[in-house]
């Protein structure tokens, strides 16, 4: 991880398709300040030929896809998080175990698509504890992922 804690990138116009991302992360110790909400680590993904404007609208399935996977902070502890276009990119829990993270657990974040099945999993994994959760969608002619899309999903 950075010193900053923080990594944005786009997905370069050039090059092999991208059908998968990863991000292993281990949960940062933080004191919340009362009031401020909450903080996260994520990582993004949006259907190649996907309208950018159209993400957060399940209507615009399966045309439009957009999914997320990561960690949230909040006032009483982490939770492993996704969200996709079918949520209206609102985020939920992949467990309704508030505190699913403690500081210092490796947790992976994933998402991949499967361009045969046309199989989008967003995947969220707790090594430290073994707990792993999966959210599967079926999105049609859905092949690999948007190239050059920056996120500023939340």
């Amino acid at each position: 991880m950075p010193d900053n804690g923080l990594i944005i990138s786009g997905y370069p116009t050039n090059g092999a398709a991208i059908n998968g991302l990863r991000m292993d992360l281990y949960a940062s110790s933080f004191t919340p300040i009362t009031g401020t909400g909450w903080e996260a680590m994520l990582v993004n993904a949006a259907k190649n030929g996907s309208n950018g404007s159209d993400a957060c609208q399940w209507w615009e399935m399966p045309d439009t896809y957009w999914a997320q996977s990561g960690i949230q902070m909040h006032q009483s502890g982490m939770d492993l998080i996704w969200a996709d276009t079918s949520t209206n990119c609102v985020q939920a829990l992949f467990t309704s175990n508030p505190d699913e993270v403690d500081a210092g657990d490796y947790v992976i974040s994933q998402i991949t698509v499967n361009a045969s099945s046309n199989l989008w999993v967003i995947y969220g994994y707790n090594v430290s504890n073994g707990n792993f959760w999966t959210h599967t969608t079926t999105v049609s002619n859905s092949t690999d992922f948007k190239k050059y899309f920056f996120s500023l999903f939340y």
